[in-house]
Parts: C-alpha cells; structure tokens; sequence
C-alpha cells in the first residue's frame, strides 16, 4: 500500500495534463454523454502518447548518458536529463513542408528540420529515413 501511495504524483500528474494546456479537457463545452465520453476516451489515448514519448526519450538520454540540450528557447545551452513531452513537440512547430511537382516527379521540401530535430527522433528511435523516401527532402 505505501509503494502505491508514492506512486500517486504520477497519476496525479497525468490527470494534471488531462485538465491542463496541452490536453485542455477544461472547459468542457460538450452536452451529450456519449460526446463526453468519446473525447474522453480521445484524450486519454493522446495522455498515452505523450506517456509513451516521454519514457522513450527518458530511457534514450539514460542510456547514452548525456542529457539533450537546445529545447529551452531563452537557454539554448540549458541541458534536460526528462524532458517533457510537450517540450519535444513544441521543437517541431516550426517545422513546414512544401511539396512541388514537376512533371511525374514529386519533390518534398522540410523547412527548418535541423540536426537537433534529428538527434531527438533517433532518441525516439524514430529512423529519419523515412522522411527521405519520397522525391528528394533537405
């Protein structure tokens, strides 16, 4: 019982997220049950996302033994041994692709897709080769 009540924070910290900015189950302006339900039900799959991001990352900067450092806008230099998953995607918001075709030829553009971006995909065990499949990507 105790080391279930210690474990409590996490729960209570995933509940945080639900009702929070990145999540925001709150205000909830649905009526209908089943609707309520359904988002719900929605939003509890991305909390796993975000879950599953975050114990992904935690174990790869664990592992290599040496924290990731850049996600902080107002200190580049500042390192993070857990970042939040929030953090993560907030680095690639800036991220657009263009696409152009040029006769049967489709080439793909990534704009801003830097060396950090993808230092954090291989942390998430995330081949970035799948970007360059398609037409040519830079």
């Amino acid at each position: 019982m105790v080391l279930s009540y210690r474990d409590q924070f996490i729960i209570e910290h995933e509940f945080h997220r639900l009702k929070g900015k990145s999540l925001s189950l709150t205000p909830l302006y649905i009526q209908k049950g089943n609707r309520i339900v359904g988002l719900v039900h929605l939003l509890t799959i991305a909390l796993r996302i975000l879950g599953l991001i975050e114990f992904s990352i935690h174990s790869s900067i664990k592992q290599r033994g040496m924290p990731l450092e850049g996600l902080v806008t107002y200190n580049p230099t500042r390192t993070l041994k857990k970042p939040k998953s929030e953090r993560i995607l907030e680095f690639f918001d800036d991220i657009e692709i263009s696409t152009v075709k040029v006769g049967d030829e489709i080439y793909y553009y990534i704009h801003e897709f830097t060396d950090k971006h993808r230092e954090i995909l291989s942390l998430l065990d995330i081949d970035c080769n799948i970007y360059f499949m398609y037409g040519e990507i830079h």
